[in-house]
């Protein structure tokens, strides 16, 4: 072992310990108080090479007195678990596997040596727990293979559905399919599942109290274009209905009555006459401010909806197939 190089005054065996050692930290002095400065000592020397030797010995460095990188190379070996620093280079993996003898410490810090079960491989990961991720999630379109995050998903649906909250249809079957309501007039909470809907259609077509809203009630009626300041169909709000055309048929004192069946006088009398010809049957309350004279003898109608033996009324309406209507939320 090289205990080091000095120009003269080495000893063969190490320096006491100073009986009476000045403790505390090295001054210049002050001569005019009498103070001396500090004055190292051979031991204090003894002290930092014991101390040197001690960190190279520690790594299986020999002290030796022709290299001036003793120091650097002890540190470097003592992070990289006993490896001189060319070694420690070369037998490094950036795959979160250690080499033989290498301690996990000088592998990336950003991967765990295998021997760490507390968190997941690099290969197929299993989390657990609530895994999430910081900052705003990607924007809608993105394609990428960089991990979605639940915010993204969700808005990448949302723009790629083509279908918004409130849009009504119809259905070929006999309940709505997911994610739609059927337009019977239900009643629904503003909030949660239905929240889209409710801020898409208010409470438009009504509603029971003021944590639910109604949806539009279609059941039976066709729907016709908003007119919206055309002038066709003025004056009419949104949701709002509208009767049916009335139409009424008067024989003029004709002998039978005015829906017949095939055999010869053989009349169809009352609400049978306008399922036979194609009418709906209306409300008389619809129609309150008209009524229906009889040509013949100049009688009003009053009884609406008004069959009479040769007079007959009824709402028309044009050929059709019936769907259910839904409506999207």
């Amino acid at each position: 072992m090289d205990l080091g190089s000095f120009e003269q005054g080495a000893a063969a065996n190490p320096p006491p310990r100073p009986d009476a050692p000045s403790l505390g930290f090295p001054s210049g002095g002050d001569p005019l108080v009498g103070l001396a400065a500090t004055t190292p000592g051979a031991y204090w020397f003894y002290q930092l090479q014991a101390e040197l030797a001690a960190l190279f010995e520690s790594v299986n460095i020999l002290p030796s007195d022709l290299s001036l990188t003793q120091l650097h190379d002890a540190i470097v070996a003592l992070a990289g678990g006993g490896l001189s620093f060319e070694s420690l280079v070369s037998e490094l993996r950036m795959n979160g596997v250690a080499a033989l003898g290498v301690r996990s410490t000088v592998v990336r810090g950003d991967h765990v040596h295998p021997t760490d079960t507390t968190r997941a491989p690099l290969a197929s990961p299993t989390f657990t727990g609530v895994p999430a991720v910081s900052g705003s999630p990607p924007a809608t379109g993105t394609a990428t293979t960089q991990i979605a995050t639940t915010a993204f998903v969700t808005t990448a649906l949302a723009a790629t559905a083509g279908v918004p909250a409130g849009t009504v249809a119809h259905f070929a079957g006999s309940s709505a399919p997911a994610g739609w309501l059927a337009a019977n007039g239900q009643s629904v909470l503003r909030v949660g599942t239905y929240a889209a809907l409710f801020t898409a259609i208010g409470t438009t077509y009504g509603y029971v109290d003021s944590t639910h809203f109604n949806v539009p009630d279609l059941r039976g009626e066709f729907i016709r274009g908003l007119d919206g300041g055309r002038g066709i169909d003025a004056s009419r709000a949104l949701g709002s209905a509208q009767k049916g055309t009335l139409v009424a048929i008067d024989l003029n004192g004709g002998s039978g009555g005015v829906v017949q069946g095939l055999t010869v006088g053989a009349s169809i009398p009352g609400a049978a006459a306008q399922v036979a010809i194609g009418a709906d049957a209306y409300s008389t309350g619809g129609y309150s401010t008209v009524k229906i004279v009889s040509v013949s003898s100049i009688v009003a109608m009053t009884s609406l909806p008004g069959v009479e033996y040769a007079r007959w009324a009824g709402a028309a309406r044009p050929r059709n197939v019936a769907l259910l209507p839904i409506i999207k939320y």
